[in-house]
């Protein structure tokens, strides 16, 4: 709780303005996301113990059975695994450079 509270108040690095309500959210809702980015992908590390994120998302895929479970005939692999689980963790951990080398390799 104080990690996420000593983040947080990293709020006015963000274009914060406290008297203009839309800049002001904004701000918090950037900061919050970023936070939740960094916490993800720390999680990973720690979890698989590599620094790379394209193999901690491989391993964190390929070692949930729900995840996994869920490619479809149609889904095109990407080292064997569906693209679509690997897209959408690498979003959800900030890394949008990497999403779109998961969708070239895809093609």
């Amino acid at each position: 709780m104080w990690h996420a509270a000593e983040w947080m108040s990293n709020v006015v690095d963000y274009d914060y303005h406290k008297c203009d309500l839309f800049r002001c959210q904004r701000a918090i809702v950037l900061c919050s996301r970023d936070y939740l980015e960094q916490s993800f992908r720390q999680a990973l590390q720690v979890t698989y113990h590599q620094t790379d994120l394209y193999s901690c998302l491989l391993a964190f895929i390929t070692s949930n059975d729900k995840i996994s479970g869920l490619q479809s005939v149609d889904d095109r692999l990407v080292d064997g695994v569906s693209a679509w689980p690997l897209i959408f963790y690498a979003l959800r951990a900030g890394d949008p450079n990497l999403a779109l080398r998961i969708i070239q390799k895809a093609k």
